[in-house]
């Protein structure tokens, strides 16, 4: 194990973007959990500040006409697509990673059962349902999204668990174990789980971007977060209607959010490619 994380480490180092991006990631995050701490305005309303105001010294990302910091809320709203994006790809993964390994180790009825639940989710647009249920609740908190796009992001990988699941039971390794008599649980999470580990953590990652666009996307409808938090989509929303004249407001939550969503995929590509997989 310990020498299958070292290689794999290696070839993630070897991979000079992959790591660029992953120290860029880095920094973002610690600019969205750190630097409010360390900057003057945060992302609530302020009454002492000028409005309308283009970038400054004083306001590096301008302000808009309600009295905020543009540079305040970006931190926060980078903070708040962080942890719905993390959250609900940790969810999500969960989710399918047991249905796919009960529906692959349990097979008959249990395998049918499972696989049809799978259908119907994946038949019903996750976005149609977390609109309905976000469009019902007032206000939304980034737990709250976080759970939502985690609950309908499951199927996908469950298919994928499933289908490589099944195929490492019928292993010679497998069968061994069992007639060794090796109870279910320890073959399924000691043998089983630990070499779906690299095509479940590429997927994890992946998801991460996922979860942080569908957000993105709620938030831009009016359907996810809400004054007086904020987020980079909720930004973006309601930066759209000054393009022309206060371009600082659409363009800069913009750059972050297409920052945020590009590293997350080039360290989940260095991922795939560490891991050996294709």
């Amino acid at each position: 194990m310990r020498t299958a994380t070292a290689r794999a480490t290696r070839r993630f180092s070897d991979q000079r973007g992959a790591v660029v991006a992953l120290g860029a990631l880095l920094l973002l995050a610690l600019f969205a959990f750190a630097g409010p701490s360390l900057w003057h305005y945060g992302h609530s309303l302020h009454r002492d500040i000028p409005v309308d105001q283009a970038p400054t010294w004083a306001h590096p990302f301008g302000t808009d006409r309600a009295g905020h910091d543009l540079l305040g809320q970006i931190m926060r709203g980078t903070r708040q697509s962080l942890l719905v994006g993390v959250v609900a790809a940790a969810i999500g993964t969960a989710i399918g990673t047991a249905v796919g390994l009960i529906a692959a180790f349990r097979r008959g009825w249990v395998d049918a059962v499972l696989m049809r639940l799978v259908d119907v989710v994946l038949i019903v647009p996750g976005l149609v349902v977390v609109l309905v249920v976000a469009g019902s609740t007032h206000g939304t908190s980034w737990l709250r999204m976080a759970v939502l796009i985690g609950l309908v992001g499951w199927p996908r990988l469950a298919r994928v668990v499933r289908g490589l699941a099944a195929g490492e039971l019928a292993r010679d390794y497998v069968e061994a174990a069992r007639a060794m008599g090796f109870p279910p649980r320890r073959i399924l999470f000691r043998h089983v789980l630990v070499n779906l580990g690299p095509a479940v953590a590429i997927d994890a990652t992946f998801a991460v971007t996922l979860a942080i666009i569908s957000e993105s996307v709620l938030s831009f409808l009016g359907f996810g977060f809400t004054v007086p938090d904020t987020s980079l989509g909720l930004l973006v929303s309601n930066g759209q209607a000054a393009i022309a004249t206060r371009p600082w407001l659409f363009y800069i939550p913009g750059a972050f959010l297409t920052a945020l969503c590009v590293l997350v995929h080039v360290v989940g590509d260095g991922l795939r490619a560490a891991l050996g997989e294709r």
